[in-house]
């Protein structure tokens, strides 16, 4: 044979064996397989989706109970990462009450989870991009949605009918609120739309009927009809667009909300351009609200026009605050006085150098990175007022060697003491199930030292609760410290509302109200301690297990 044809040979070879290999792949694709109770299509190469079984769920192999998705899975000998879930993979299992998923999905496809009348929580994959339409139609026990900002796609209808969704987390990165993304969602009472929304479709909010207050952004373009219809709670609803001409409006957007009693505020000198324009001017009270403002280092920004949240910043680089800070139950500015209801997303966060933070009674929620990366944090109390505390409110705050969650705390978002350097933790909790947690609520926090104190009576429940169980010392925690108790030998001295208890560092020193609850409780790291009572009245002074009775006046 010469070489010319010897060639040619071995080119069909080498040619046969790759269509061969072309053969087999284009035969992988779209196969389907069971792997440790789930079902799987292979999608690529080396993707797979999770799939409903070919015969369809039934009693012997539906999912029940908490699901966790792997990560990878193995078919033939060959390693599968999982990526997606299909169409309908899980509708109507009504036995799944929750689901895990890998950090590998990238996409949730349509009517995934719908009908899934069981399913009370969701951890998404931090890397996930579309949830499309109706994936969660009519979870009716759906509970809570923190998604992740990788998100870029909210389809239509996701959340439609999910009447017991009570707290939405929504990304920075999606423009639009599809059609009835969140119609029938009946609880849901609290909801922040990112800037970045543009769209607001029709049918988004309809139903809505415990939602009291809403925040228009300033970049919405057009709202849909009926967006907001029959959100008979709304009280409050804040336009932050300058120019209503800008906005396009479909029919009846707020059908069914009481124009009378709910407040529309709008940019400062804007209020006659909403009276003029059609729907907007149907509000009885339009009032104008201002930008954020500074008053002794801090920035506020109104909510209404009594309330404001500490706000970030928006002038200066992160660190410039140092030492012990004090926000205030009140603030005014330019002869208007505001009560701060909250700490705004990513208020304090990476303020390097405060060691200190004293918190009002005034406050409700605790938003997303309030307070992350603030390295040098030593000590801060959490209010017996806070409801909600979000998503790394407190992350890599890695000088926090302790805090207290009070038992007014019903919502604790993902991550949100991640990272911490707690020693102890103390949960004044009486129902501890009654809260609900996001995922990796204490990650990367040392659960084998750290101590976790809980009322007393309560460690059965701690020790069967989802992620107060992983610590592994929980011990009984008197508040009261009743049975211990002594009088307080530290010096005292009271000016106007201010008390300054000396010799106390390093000791946990509580104020509490004549009906017991807790004003504010710190471990001062400095040797004497500021506390600003917030009103004239009588007071019980604790430090450590021992007590003092105080008045200011």
């Amino acid at each position: 044979m010469n070489i010319k044809l010897q060639n040619v040979h071995i080119f069909l070879s080498v040619l046969l064996i790759s269509m061969a290999g072309l053969t087999v792949q284009a035969q992988n694709v779209g196969d389907k397989f069971e792997y440790e109770g789930l079902y799987y299509e292979i999608y690529s190469e080396n993707e797979v989706y999770v799939v409903k079984p070919e015969s369809e769920w039934n009693e012997e192999n539906t999912p029940t109970g908490e699901i966790t998705i792997p990560e990878m899975v193995n078919y033939n000998e060959t390693d599968y990462t999982v990526t997606g879930i299909k169409q309908a993979t899980f509708t109507s299992c009504n036995a799944l009450t929750g689901v895990v998923m890998p950090n590998s999905i990238t996409i949730i496809e349509e009517m995934a989870f719908q009908f899934c009348e069981a399913l009370i929580n969701v951890t998404f994959s931090n890397t996930l991009e579309k949830i499309k339409g109706g994936a969660f139609r009519y979870c009716t026990s759906l509970n809570s949605a923190d998604i992740p900002n990788s998100l870029t796609v909210l389809g239509g209808g996701v959340f439609y009918g999910c009447s017991s969704l009570s707290s939405v987390t929504l990304p920075d990165n999606i423009t639009s609120i599809k059609n009835s993304t969140f119609q029938g969602c009946s609880s849901l009472s609290f909801i922040t739309l990112p800037n970045s929304i543009k769209f607001i479709e029709k049918y988004a909010f309809k139903e809505c009927s415990a939602l009291s207050t809403i925040t228009i952004p300033s970049n919405v373009e057009e709202i849909g009809e009926m967006a907001f219809s029959n959100c008979n709670a709304l009280v409050s609803i804040v336009s932050e667009v300058e120019s209503v001409d800008n906005i396009l409006m479909g029919n009846d957007v707020f059908q069914g909300v009481d124009k009378v009693s709910c407040y529309l505020y709008v940019p400062e000198g804007k209020e006659q351009e909403y009276a003029n324009a059609e729907q907007w001017g149907q509000f009885t009270h339009i009032g104008g609200i201002l930008g954020e403002f500074e008053v002794n280092n801090l920035y506020y920004k109104p909510i209404t026009d009594t309330t404001v949240e500490l706000f970030q910043n928006p002038y200066s680089e992160y660190g410039e605050l140092t030492g012990s800070i004090t926000i205030p139950e009140q603030v005014t500015y330019e002869n208007h006085t505001y009560t701060v209801v909250k700490i705004g997303k990513s208020a304090l966060k990476s303020e390097t150098f405060i060691d200190t933070i004293i918190l009002p009674n005034t406050i409700t929620e605790i938003d997303d990175e309030a307070f992350f990366w603030c390295l040098d944090l030593k000590s801060i109390n959490i209010p017996n007022s806070v409801e909600r505390i979000g998503s790394k409110a407190f992350s890599s705050c890695y000088d926090l060697e302790t805090i207290t969650i009070p038992n007014s705390v019903t919502y604790i978002g993902f991550s949100a003491f991640s990272t911490c350097g707690f020693t102890s933790l103390i949960s004044l909790i009486e129902d501890v199930n009654s809260v609900m947690l996001e995922s990796e609520v204490f990650s990367e926090i040392d659960k084998d030292s750290c101590v976790l104190k809980v009322p007393m009576g309560k460690i059965p429940d701690y020790q069967s609760a989802a992620q107060w169980q992983d610590f592994l010392n929980i011990e009984e925690y008197d508040n009261t410290g009743i049975e211990h108790i002594k009088v307080l030998q530290n010096t005292v001295a009271i000016s106007g509302q201010q008390i300054t208890v000396f010799g106390v560092q390093g000791q946990e020193v509580v104020l509490y109200d004549t009906n017991g609850r807790i004003v504010s409780q710190i471990i001062p790291q400095e040797d004497n301690l500021n506390i600003t009572a917030p009103q004239i009245g009588a007071y019980i002074l604790r430090v450590n297990n021992a007590t003092k009775k105080i008045v200011v006046n």
